[in-house]
């Protein structure tokens, strides 16, 4: 009998959001807005988004203790390499983090190298929150793509990725009311709406998922 822990589908997913613009221009001249990543109360909002993208599958959802704030983006984008600025690195450091159940996932030691802003008691407030969803590959997808339709964003409608008309901004998602209210309560800034919703990294799909995506013509 094969072990369930072997079935277990992991996939690191990315939030990418944005604060209102009169907070964004401090962080090209001035003080930062201040956020202390040890009073975030992770275990809350990962309960929160748990129950904002319920789907009806069975999988668990769990943040890490740690955010993405643009001080370390926003150099990633102007540098050489702007692809860095996707963070996989993060997602990928986040993926071998979570290896025993815990929650939230303690990710500190794992992204202190690749923060720009080392103190995490005073950081600015995040563009990037990474958290991992856990289940059945088929769960899992379910959920990503209900998670995306809610959020608005097209290209999860089935009509729109088989139209072979897909552009840009069909990627672009809006933040729910409720979603923009739970981030301001918890890091203390009102966010815009405009935000993205991306897979990030994961474990080995099953065998017949990936035979399904080369047999496709």
């Amino acid at each position: 009998m094969t072990d369930p822990m072997e079935r277990m589908f992991r996939q690191v997913a990315g939030l990418w959001i944005a604060p209102e613009a009169p907070v964004v221009a401090p962080w090209r001249a001035g003080p930062l807005p201040c956020v202390d990543h040890d009073a975030v109360d992770y275990e809350g909002l990962a309960d929160f988004l748990g129950r904002h993208f319920y789907c009806g599958e069975t999988v668990a959802l769990r943040l890490p203790d740690d955010t993405v704030d643009p001080v370390t983006v926003e150099p990633r984008l102007r540098s050489a390499q702007p692809e860095l600025a996707r963070c996989h690195d993060f997602a990928e450091r986040l993926l071998h983090a979570a290896v025993d159940g815990a929650s939230p996932i303690p990710v500190r030691h794992a992204w202190s190298a690749l923060h720009r802003h080392k103190d995490r008691r005073c950081a600015p407030p995040p563009v990037l929150l990474v958290f991992l969803i856990e289940g059945s590959f088929e769960a899992v997808t379910i959920w990503h793509a209900q998670a995306s339709m809610r959020l608005g964003i097209r290209a999860a409608d089935l009509s729109v990725l088989l139209s072979g008309d897909m552009k840009a901004s069909d990627h672009d998602g809006q933040l729910t009311d409720e979603l923009r209210a739970e981030l301001e309560r918890h890091f203390g800034v009102p966010y815009r709406r405009h935000c993205k919703l991306s897979k990030m990294v994961s474990t080995p799909p099953p065998a017949w998922a990936t035979s399904a995506v080369l047999a496709r013509p």
